[in-house]
């Protein structure tokens, strides 16, 4: 599969609708994601808000979005979301989980916005409010995986913040950490949430973790 070509190109409004599919089929193994929408419904309300949202991003200048295509078939595979080099409070690059997203029916704005505060907190801690290309989404289809079309288009936001002199901040999933590391990005410190279990074990707690990562524009 490594061999397949891609092309990595900006999307059109006609693409909204696959980029938020591939958001909620890469995000399905996330539990912090079936916690903030914990039904079906909720889900499908959700995929509906994101497409609506990425139509909207698409003509906002402090964001930024490109995807991944099959060269052969067009078919995009997978997306990468970033906010642009702003500074301070009145930056304006919120995430996600901190606008109307919490009117979503069905949704628990709850953890949407402990996460949220969460997340905000530790950047604060560990980065504090430096000017930097801060990464949003990295997702891929899973149908397609082992492409390497999330390294290559973290690549291309690392070359276009390089050519700021910026660095690169994200917050990434366990799961995602070795593949940063590759491309360059280096821990920065960790936090963690307490979520309700999943399946039989809903009545439990586990911890949900991420790692604060940056990639500064003098690694080569």
């Amino acid at each position: 599969m490594a061999s397949i070509a891609l092309h990595i190109c900006a999307p059109s409004e006609v693409d909204g609708a696959r980029i938020a599919d591939i958001h909620l089929a890469a995000m399905d193994s996330n539990p912090l994601l079936h916690v903030q929408f914990p039904t079906p419904d909720s889900l499908a309300r959700l995929r509906d808000y994101l497409e609506a949202y990425i139509i909207k991003e698409l003509h906002d200048p402090t964001k930024g979005i490109l995807v991944a295509r099959l060269e052969d078939t067009r078919e995009i595979i997978s997306f990468v979301k970033w906010d642009h080099p702003t500074h301070g409070a009145d930056a304006g690059n919120e995430k996600l989980e901190t606008g109307d997203i919490k009117e979503i029916e069905g949704c628990d704005p709850l953890y949407l916005e402990r996460y949220a505060a969460t997340a905000a907190t530790a950047k604060e801690r560990y980065f504090g409010n430096n000017k930097c290309y801060s990464l949003s989404f990295v997702c891929t289809h899973p149908k397609y995986q082992g492409l390497d079309a999330g390294s290559m288009l973290t690549q291309e936001v690392i070359k276009r913040a390089a050519g700021e002199n910026m660095p690169v901040y994200l917050e990434s999933t366990k799961a995602a950490v070795k593949m940063y590391e590759k491309l360059g990005f280096t821990k920065l410190g960790e936090f963690s949430l307490a979520i309700p279990g999943q399946g039989k074990d809903m009545d439990m707690c586990e911890v949900y973790e991420e790692t604060c990562m940056v990639r500064t524009p003098y690694l080569s």
